[in-house]
C-alpha cells in the first residue's frame, strides 16, 4: 500500500515535517579493506527518498561543467516549485570509472547534507569531538595496495569514522590517489 503525501505549503515547511522524522539509514555496505559497515548511496535512497516523497520534496542531482571546474550540482525541490541548490566539486582527472567514483561519493555526501539525514546516528557527538586514534598497524599496506579510487574512497570513510584520521594517513591517501590517477591517465580509458 502506497504511503499518502502530505501537503506543505512551502519547502521550508516540508524539509521540516521529513527531519521531524528522519528515516533511520542503514549500514549495509562493508569496506573490504577493514571490513567495517557504512552507508553507499543505495542505502541513503533507499531510506530518504520515499521519506522525502512522502512530504512533496525530491531530490535531484548530475554532474555539470562550470566556469568553476567540474561538479555535482545537486537540488532539493519542492512541489511548489520552490528549491534549494548547492554545488559540490568533483575531480574532472582520472578514467570514467573514477570520474563516477567521485559522482557517487558526492552524490551520497549532498543527498545527507541537503536534508539533513545521516547513517550515523549519534546525535554528532563524534563529529564535535576530535579524536585520534592509533590507525592500525597495516594501514600503509592497505593503502599502498588499494587498486582503484573506490577503494581509497572506503578506506578514507573508514579512517573518519574510527577516529584514525591524522595526517600521516591523509597524505598516505592522497599520495596514492595522485599514482592511481597518473596510471589511469598514462593508460588511457580502463575498462571495467
Amino acid at each position: 500500500m502506497a504511503e499518502t503525501k502530505t501537503k506543505h505549503a512551502s519547502l521550508a515547511a516540508a524539509l521540516a515535517a521529513f527531519q521531524a522524522e528522519l528515516p533511520g539509514v542503514s549500514k549495509d555496505s562493508e569496506n573490504p579493506h577493514f571490513k567495517s559497515k557504512y552507508a553507499d548511496l543505495a542505502d541513503m535512497s533507499k531510506a530518504i527518498l520515499p521519506a522525502l516523497a512522502k512530504q512533496g520534496l525530491a531530490f535531484l542531482s548530475m554532474p555539470t561543467l562550470t566556469d568553476r571546474g567540474f561538479v555535482l550540482a545537486y537540488s532539493l525541490l519542492h512541489e511548489s516549485g520552490e528549491r534549494f541548490d548547492g554545488e559540490y566539486p568533483l575531480n574532472a582527472a582520472g578514467n570514467d570509472q573514477q570520474k563516477g567514483s567521485s559522482i557517487t561519493y558526492a552524490r551520497r555526501y549532498a543527498l545527507g547534507a541537503i536534508t539533513g539525514a545521516a547513517a550515523d546516528d549519534d546525535d554528532g557527538n563524534a563529529a564535535s569531538q576530535v579524536r585520534q586514534v592509533q590507525p592500525p598497524a597495516e594501514w600503509r599496506k592497505v593503502i599502498a595496495d588499494a587498486p582503484n579510487q573506490d577503494a581509497l574512497n572506503a578506506i578514507y570513510q573508514t579512517a573518519t569514522q574510527d577516529g584514525w584520521a591524522i595526517q600521516e594517513v591523509m597524505q598516505a591517501l592522497t599520495a596514492r590517489k595522485k599514482v592511481l590517477l597518473d596510471a589511469g591517465e598514462n593508460a588511457g580509458s580502463d575498462s571495467e
